[in-house]
This record gives C-alpha cells, structure tokens and sequence, in this order.
C-alpha cells in the first residue's frame, strides 16, 4: 500500500523505528452503532470508543487496486457472548448499511495520531452467526462491500412477464402486467 490518503503526520510516524497501530471497525446498523479495535485498550476517535476485542477481531484481506472493481472483505468477531450476538443479529437490520475499516497510528500515549487511514467503507451484506455451546460464545461474520457493488444492478422495475418467465419459469405473477395502463390518475374524476 502507498502513502496515497495518509496525512504527513501519519507518514512521520511510519518512519519512526517503532510504532504503534491498531484497526478501528464501525458497523452502522439501524439501532445502534457497533465500534471495535484490535488494540490491546479501548480506543477514542472521533467521537466513538472503540472497544478492545482482546485480539478476537480479524477481517480478511482487502485488495487495493485501480480498476472499477467491487472488492469486499469480511470482518469477523469471534469469542462474544451468544445471546448478545444472537440478540444483535436479530434486532439490528444489518443488510445494505454502512460499514468502515481504518487502520490508525497510535502516540505513546496510544492517543490517535491525525486521521487514520481509511481502507474500506462500503456497506454490509447479512450477517453469518455461529456458536460454539460448549464455550457459550458466539462468532459473527459481516461481509463489507465497496460502493461499487451496485455497478452491475440493473435499473428500474422489470414486471414484464417475459422476464418474470426467465427468472421464475411457469410464474404467472407478471401475465397481465401488458393490459395494465401505464398511468393511472388516483383521486382524479
């Protein structure tokens, strides 16, 4: 990775013969805002606190490059407790929400220096769960996205018949849809 997006604060401290950097995590379901570092403390920035994960925290790799690609990585959080995951899971609508990874250069202080440097935002897909019953922990999975996902969607509504029958062979949901008109005045004599 380049010094591309780093501040010249952050670029002095890589220079330094020892540094210090942790990963923030922020999910953003509807809810509650969901905040995770993998440093050794909780950590403050930007007016969040970072909760220390005791080195349970990981996400796969995220590739960096210059084409319009869509690019995703999965956070992981693993050893949480069951039924607060589980609770979690179940009352926070995860899908489509935004999600960001940054990797921050700490003071000897373990203050935050500058800006850290954001490596993805994107959005997260659902959630994976699963649970070990012996421990009565839990791990979570979410898949994040890049803006780019949506690069492929095709736009505006297809309930033509013709392609309800491609997609659901047999479906006679969309047979009709031909006769409807195409403007329909509510309220109106």
């Amino acid at each position: 990775m380049s010094g591309r997006g780093m501040s010249a604060a952050m670029l002095a401290e890589i220079k330094k013969q020892s540094v210090n950097c942790c990963y923030l995590v922020k999910a953003e379901p509807d809810h509650a805002d969901y905040t995770f570092t993998d440093y050794g403390r909780s950590i403050t920035w930007g007016g969040d606190d970072y909760v220390r994960t005791f080195g349970l925290l990981g996400f796969t790799e995220i590739i960096e490059n210059s084409q319009l690609t869509v690019e995703s990585c999965t956070v992981n959080l693993m050893g949480v407790d069951k039924n607060e995951a589980l609770a979690a899971i179940l009352v926070d609508d995860f899908l489509n929400r935004p999600c960001s990874i940054w990797l921050a250069f700490l003071d000897t202080s373990d203050a935050v220096i500058a800006d850290p440097l954001l490596l993805i935002k994107g959005f997260m897909d659902s959630p994976s769960y699963s649970e070990d019953p012996e421990s009565g922990t839990a791990a979570i999975g979410l898949s994040v996205t890049n803006n780019f996902r949506d690069l492929d969607r095709a736009r505006g509504r297809h309930t033509n018949d013709k392609e309800q029958q491609f997609i659901f062979s047999g479906d006679v949901f969309c047979q009709f849809n031909s006769e409807i008109p195409k403007l329909i005045d509510w309220g109106r004599s």
